[in-house]
């Protein structure tokens, strides 16, 4: 027979007949798809939630994106009830039909599917008062606290001064009755290095010198009771402070230090960083005749600063000393026109001697 490949063969006496198959059309010999799509007695009977995908011979509808179903019929999914969907855990989940919506929640901001903390007191919109503080919560309201010295009398009353008033109130590590430094409890009633602070009646704050009691205390660096000391080298200091360089001490490791003498201009001082002076420190010290500077301490050649310029002619500033070997050496001033004093002190010594002789 010659029927297509889409139709069906019947034998009749003494012959045949073709026929296209469902979902084709034609004379059996010549057959062609048809698109059940474009009919709409088929398409009608689809859900109005889904798609007609033409097949060969047939046509099916398949539910869209955010529905499930046979094609005939869709029900909506549920994303935020089944928990697929995918916005931020700061973010409210809506459902929609065939879709949902992400809405960060209150105080996050963002797209719904990403979403960062508002930080109102860095946005300048915390609402706080004079004397307070803005704290932020992160995903909360942020809060305005009194600021240290100052308390609330009612709780949603202004910050007032309170530093001083000899009641230990919020915001204050310490309260001795007055506003002055140097007593353990400064102006700010915050608690002085090197002191400690309680109140045995519960209100009054009574501060002590902790320095010196052999226990390393807050803001304290060591603390070795009496051998405190202010003379020993490489003790602790009797502000419980470890030796450095700049306490008058010479300590292991440094060549020299007198204290608040210390100095990197002053010629033969003890330099900065506790270390002596040195040809190439940029300073002329004693048996010194030059020092531009730039050398290193330890690689200065002994006697290359001291080399007197020829005929004490100076340094000519356009052409100043260099360094040699980590010092310097010094050169007389140049240029011809500069040279011509030199030249004339063997001639006027000359004239000297000749007026002494008569």
């Amino acid at each position: 027979d010659d029927c297509h490949a889409d139709a069906t063969c019947t034998n009749t006496p003494g012959s045949f007949t073709c026929a296209c198959n469902g979902g084709y059309s034609g004379d059996g010999r010549s057959c062609a798809d048809i698109d059940e799509c474009m009919d709409p007695t088929f398409t009608g009977r689809c859900s109005t939630a889904s798609t007609c995908f033409n097949l060969p011979g047939s046509a099916e509808c398949r539910c869209n994106t955010g529905y499930r179903g046979d094609g005939m019929t869709c029900d909506d999914i549920d994303e935020c009830m089944e928990g697929s969907d995918t916005c931020d855990e700061n973010a409210t989940c809506s459902n929609t039909n065939g879709s949902y919506t992400c809405a960060c929640d209150e105080h996050w901001a963002g797209s719904g599917f990403v979403c960062s903390d508002v930080d109102e007191c860095a946005r300048g919109v915390g609402g706080c008062g004079a004397n307070e503080e803005c704290i932020n919560n992160r995903g909360a309201p942020n809060d305005c606290v009194c600021r240290p010295g100052f308390s609330r009398a009612e709780p949603d009353g202004p910050c007032l001064a309170s530093c001083g008033d000899g009641v230990r109130g919020p915001g204050e590590e310490c309260d001795d009755g007055n506003m002055e430094a140097g007593d353990g409890c400064d102006a700010r009633c915050d608690i002085e290095d090197g002191w400690a602070c309680f109140e045995p009646m519960g209100t009054l704050s009574t501060c002590e010198n902790t320095c010196g009691d052999g226990l390393v205390d807050r803001a304290e660096e060591c603390d070795d009771g009496e051998a405190n000391s202010n003379t020993t080298p490489d003790g602790c200091r009797t502000s419980c402070r470890r030796a450095s360089c700049g306490d008058g001490v010479t300590d292991t490791g440094e060549e020299c230090d007198d204290g608040d003498g210390n100095d990197d201009d002053a010629a033969d001082a003890c330099r900065t960083a506790c270390i002596l002076p040195y040809c190439g420190d940029g300073v002329v010290d004693m048996g010194e005749r030059c020092d531009p500077g730039g050398g290193v301490p330890g690689a200065a050649v002994v006697g290359t600063c001291t080399s007197m310029c020829a005929g004490d002619a100076g340094v000519d500033p356009e052409d100043p000393p260099t360094l040699t070997g980590g010092a310097c050496s010094c050169r007389a001033t140049s240029g011809g026109g500069q040279r011509w004093p030199l030249l004339l002190l063997p001639a006027l010594g000359v004239l000297a001697l000749r007026r002494r002789r008569r």
